[in-house]
């Protein structure tokens, strides 16, 4: 309930940008899907931009359109990840699980490969349903 209270207590200032750090970590499954469904709507109506920060590899596909990969401490950015996939989109079954499952796998990859041994042998090729973009170091 707190969450919701938080989310409401955002949204009455109209903020065309919301930063969002694991609002959904205590959350029981269905309150995160509910809130997920809830956030996907405001961001569709009121075109909020949402800056969205979690460990959760399905979160992240629900509800991003774009998903940066940041690496082990320190920190650093991997890798930008496009997600392609139509909205509405759920944590259940639906027309596009093929897409989810392999964007999934791709950031699963991502944070499994450590950039300094190299990548490791087996890696799945890069989704159809995600173009990426490279970042080089230095930048």
């Amino acid at each position: 309930m707190q969450q919701r209270v938080s989310l409401c207590r955002a949204l009455l200032q109209n903020p065309t940008v919301m930063l969002m750090d694991e609002p959904f970590f205590a959350l029981d499954a269905l309150s995160r899907e509910g809130l997920a469904d809830e956030l996907q709507r405001i961001h569709i109506e009121m075109g909020t931009t949402i800056v969205f920060v979690t460990h959760a590899i399905p979160e992240a596909v629900l509800l991003a359109d774009r998903v940066a990969v940041l690496g082990a401490r320190p920190g650093r950015l991997r890798e930008v990840v496009d997600i392609k996939i139509p909205r509405p989109r759920t944590f259940g079954n639906n027309a596009h699980s093929e897409q989810v499952a392999e964007v999934s796998a791709h950031l699963h990859d991502l944070l499994l490969v450590d950039p300094q041994q190299g990548v490791r042998a087996g890696r799945r090729r890069p989704p159809a349903a995600a173009r990426r973009s490279r970042t080089t170091r230095g930048r």
